[in-house]
């Protein structure tokens, strides 16, 4: 008997020998038979487009909600049951995936491959919502396809009923979805919290930030669906500069530079990023690392509105003078400067130097814009690290590497 892993090996072989000589064997084509696709409460038509909830019922997520006088587009369609082209060995005619055939024991690709199934040719019946919480205009102008533009005329949930008589089978199909909507009430900023301290209070040239992202959300601060383009944005000011790689912000010199959203019918919403020149920044302070948030969790994605988190003035971790660390151990470590007015700054240090080097590594938080980055190699001994964030700002630690304990 040969082993599992042979035996797999010898049939995974085989089979790619045969769809190397399928087109050879002449037997590389068969027609595999698909049942009807749809996603209405009905589950007889197709709805796609801003606002079609009942594609997520499966997965019981919420569909979007609509920006009440938003004329959103939702297409609907008929794929009735059909016949489709394939090719492939035919290994398994009854449920082939487009995109590869999966087996026992191994993933062998590229070789079964349906023709999508396009859409019956349709004649629109009736479309419309079932209550006055939203009106209807459709555009018939695709054989096989109706647009729908439905616009929320106040805040509620509805339901778009639609009709459509197919032209392979001449039946009458109909279908619903709900449609929610909700009156816009404000602009939303989000951006991570780590940039959140750059938003809310003073930095020095060099420092690094992402853009804050904006949306319009209803009373219940739930994100609404929008017109392309409908929230606007411009910059005011050039104390900070756009960067060409990633299109983040980058303070450069002394001034403000203001972020302006501007949505019809709601007041505006602005962001006032502020940079200090280096002269003004007198001490440069070092802070015991804030606990860490394990990667893939809730916490770790979180999106934070600059205006809901109160103006930091040091971090809550404290200062520090020496760092203590272990063998192959890692810390990120806070930074402020003090300015001549009293105020905690940013700034992004300059060329951070660890003595000796066979201590450690040490480098500018490159994913935080309030941070240094120390990591200790094998060696067990005791240096130190220089930061300097500006000519009155520089600061020297003890760094102390202590051997792993033993398991």
């Amino acid at each position: 008997m040969l082993p599992v892993v042979v035996r797999s090996f010898l049939r995974l072989s085989l089979l790619a020998a045969l769809a190397a000589a399928a087109p050879a064997l002449g037997g590389c084509s068969y027609t595999s038979h698909q049942g009807a696709v749809a996603n209405g409460e009905a589950s007889q038509l197709y709805f796609s487009g801003a606002g079609a909830s009942s594609a997520f019922a499966a997965a019981g997520l919420p569909g979007d909600i609509l920006a009440v006088g938003y004329a959103a587009t939702v297409v609907v369609e008929r794929y009735g049951p059909g016949d489709v082209p394939c090719t492939g060995l035919g290994l398994n005619k009854n449920d082939v995936s487009s995109g590869g055939l999966h087996i026992q024991g191994g993933d062998l690709g590229n070789t079964e491959h349906c023709a999508s199934r396009p859409a019956d040719g349709v004649t629109l019946v009736s479309a419309s919502c079932i209550d006055d919480t939203c009106s209807v205009v459709a555009d018939t102008s695709k054989p096989s396809a109706v647009t729908l533009t439905v616009t929320g005329a106040h805040a509620g949930t509805s339901h778009l009923a639609v009709s459509l008589k197919s032209a392979v089978d001449g039946k009458t199909y109909a279908d619903t979805i709900v449609m929610r909507f909700a009156a816009p009430a404000r602009i939303k900023l989000g951006t991570e919290p780590r940039f959140v301290v750059a938003m809310n209070g003073p930095v020095l040239p060099g420092v690094e930030i992402e853009r804050p992202r904006a949306w319009v959300v209803d009373a219940d601060d739930e994100k609404l669906e929008i017109a392309d383009g409908a929230l606007a944005a411009v910059t005011e000011g050039d104390a900070y500069a756009e960067t060409p790689e990633f299109g983040w912000l980058k303070s450069q010199h002394a001034g403000h530079t203001v972020v302006r959203w501007s949505y019809p019918g709601l007041a505006d919403r602005s962001i006032d990023l502020e940079v200090v020149d280096p002269s003004e920044a007198h001490a440069l302070f070092v802070y015991a690392p804030l606990p860490s948030v394990p990667s893939g969790t809730a916490a770790s994605a979180i999106e934070e509105d600059p205006a809901d988190v109160p103006p930091e003035g040091e971090p809550a971790t404290g200062r520090i003078t020496s760092i203590d660390l272990v063998q192959y151990d890692f810390g990120t470590f806070p930074l402020r400067v003090k300015l001549a007015d009293g105020r905690f700054a940013l700034a992004a240090v300059e060329d951070p130097v660890l003595t000796p080097a066979v201590l450690g590594t040490v480098m500018f938080g490159g994913l935080d814009p309030s941070t240094v980055d120390v990591e200790a190699k094998g060696v067990v001994g005791e240096g130190t690290v220089t930061l300097r964030a500006a000519p009155g700002a520089t600061a020297t630690l003890v760094v102390k590497v202590t051997a792993r304990p033993a398991r």
